[in-house]
């Protein structure tokens, strides 16, 4: 047996790749990659040359501790490596040039006990043309017992994002600041008598803000202060709850409000699983009712489907009755599946189509 050691610094990585739609070839002068890809490693420079007030620790490309409430204690560990991750990308913009984003990461976590690597804290995405940043925190913390085990349920799975986006050179109120900031809480659902589970999310607070940078510090901490104590103008704050769902992660009530604003919207809906051929998520039934200034109304939508779980047909109505608001209609399908005629009674027009592949 003969082994051949790679004595390259790092393995093998795709840099970049273009497809047909590129408007030059790979040997013309001008040509621009569809997507090119820069590297870096899961090493924390930050604890190497880094001080405890460094000016500099926002822009590291790694931070193994950066959150000191996600610890390192066993049976959890700071990832920290030379794992290749990406730093930077570029994007052809179609007229000879790139739109650059930068990657920074923070927090990777993994178990000792077999659960492996349990996914970064936050990744934070930034457009090095523009400062716009998206930052996405995830649950890499979360352990808790389903059935007869332990697990992280939320590893991988959003549970914030903060969006910010300073004022363009051109504009006229160079210091202000368009914010977003999304907070997600999600349940953990057990499965076949806890042998198996599921994640859902069960509500989604939004705010958007706007508010004024003064140059002080950085755009990243002035966008968690905000985040934390709401110190800039409130343009929208909505919350979507979803208080019921099935065994099959369908959601069955949905409600929206927004402070400040007379107006909630319910849905509620009624959802067909076809347990026997696998056939799951097929709505039957639903209504949306929105009430403001004391009144109610709301629209129903019902629906029937065969057993392959297609719809044949379609009705719509509204709650106050009028016929003008109802609808039905009625398809018509071919042994495919394909829709080869529609009818509809309270309507003005059907229509009816042959697939292109039958004629």
């Amino acid at each position: 047996m003969h082994l051949f050691k790679n004595r390259a610094a790092d393995p093998d990585v795709l840099v970049g790749f273009s497809d047909g739609m590129n408007e030059h070839d790979p040997e013309d002068p001008g040509f621009i990659p569809n997507v090119s890809i820069k590297y870096g490693h899961l090493t924390d420079e930050w604890k190497t040359n880094g001080t405890r007030n460094d000016p500099k620790k926002e822009s590291y490309l790694y931070l193994s501790h950066g959150d000191q409430a996600n610890d390192c204690a066993y049976p959890r560990h700071c990832a920290v490596g030379s794992r290749r991750v990406v730093r930077e990308y570029a994007l052809n913009d179609g007229q000879g040039g790139q739109r650059r984003f930068g990657l920074r990461y923070r927090d990777g976590r993994y178990d000792r006990r077999g659960y492996g690597f349990l996914g970064f804290g936050a990744r934070i995405l930034t457009d090095l043309d523009t400062g716009a940043t998206t930052a996405t925190f995830y649950d890499n913390e979360t352990f808790v017992s389903v059935g007869e085990r332990k697990v992280y349920p939320f590893a991988g799975q959003v549970r914030s994002q903060w969006r910010w986006a300073p004022a363009l050179p051109n504009e006229p109120n160079p210091s202000r600041v368009e914010m977003a900031f999304v907070d997600i809480v999600a349940d953990v659902v057990p499965t076949n008598d806890g042998r198996t589970y599921f994640a859902l999310p069960t509500k989604r607070h939004t705010r958007r803000m706007q508010g004024a940078f003064s140059g002080a510090g950085s755009l990243e901490a002035y966008a968690e202060g905000v985040a934390a104590n709401e110190n800039a103008t409130m343009l929208r704050d909505t919350t979507v709850d979803v208080p019921a769902f099935d065994e099959f992660g369908n959601v069955l009530e949905v409600d929206v409000s927004t402070v400040g604003v007379d107006l909630t919207t319910h849905i509620t809906r009624t959802v067909k699983n076809d347990v026997s051929r696998w056939i799951l998520g097929q709505p039957q039934w639903q209504e949306e009712c929105s009430s403001a200034t004391g009144a109610t109304q709301c629209r129903t939508i019902t629906r029937t489907t065969n057993a392959y779980g297609e719809v044949e047909t379609e009705s719509t109505s509204s709650s106050d009755g009028i016929d003008d608001t109802k609808l039905t209609v009625v398809y018509e399908r071919d042994k495919f599946g394909n829709v080869t005629s529609r009818g509809c009674g309270r309507c003005i027009r059907s229509s009816s189509r042959i697939n292109d592949r039958l004629r």
